[in-house]
């Protein structure tokens, strides 16, 4: 993966539980991937990521059906560009590769100075200040089956989130937001499994969580 930064559109469909997402699969063709991705969510110690409506992750991920696969980290930093409209996400997005053993630095610390120069990094710089510390306050854990279908890529995701809950969903990354969700209407219909609209974004329904888990 190259460091960019540009406009994701995304397009993100609920499944109603595992068992339909597996249904999902054994419709489509075989994946081009299996990913198991630990997403580490950070946090500014003077707020400036909350209060800026800024989301901070390290994703560290590595492909499950290849023996042969290292693990690799990046860091994302996304911003909302507008509130989500029948399942259409769209976000404007730094990405970069992080050295591991950068990370690891950063890791074991309680509270550091985030260390990079890539798009993701001037971000967070931006919004932190050059010696703004940070934070990780979370981790996620997402499977990711990637499968190509017609033109579209499917990322085809069972979430854990911090509080034991489950979720599954279909995302589509693309620029032909109204054509993936025909195609996935068809899909769905194939395998004879349901597909709604999300109303919110993985980073959100973790917040929601894990502050009911807090609370508890």
């Amino acid at each position: 993966m190259a460091d960019q930064t540009g406009l994701e559109i995304e397009l993100k469909l609920a499944l109603p539980s595992d068992e339909d997402r597996l249904t999902l699969l054994s419709h489509l063709p075989a994946p081009d991937a299996v990913i198991e991705q630990h997403n580490h969510y950070l946090c500014a110690l003077d707020g400036s990521l909350a209060a800026s409506k800024t989301m901070a992750r390290v994703r560290s991920q590595r492909r499950t059906d290849s023996s042969a696969s290292d693990p690799w980290i990046v860091l994302t930093v996304k911003r909302r560009r507008s509130p989500a409209d029948d399942g259409l996400f769209i976000a404007q997005e730094h990405e970069e590769r992080v050295a591991h053993d950068v990370w690891q630095r950063f890791k074991d610390q309680e509270d550091a100075e985030w260390v990079g120069s890539g798009p993701a990094s001037s971000e967070v710089h931006a919004v932190c200040g050059p010696s703004g510390r940070l934070r990780v306050f979370g981790v996620m854990t997402n499977l990711r089956t990637v499968v190509q279908v017609e033109g579209f890529t499917l990322e085809i995701d069972r979430t854990s989130f911090p509080d034991g809950s489950v979720d599954t969903e279909v995302e589509v990354e693309t620029d032909d937001p109204d054509g993936a969700r025909v195609l996935l209407a068809r899909l769905a219909r194939d395998a004879g499994v349901s597909m709604t609209p999300q109303s919110l974004g993985k980073y959100a329904r973790f917040l929601q969580r894990t502050a009911a888990t807090s609370d508890a």
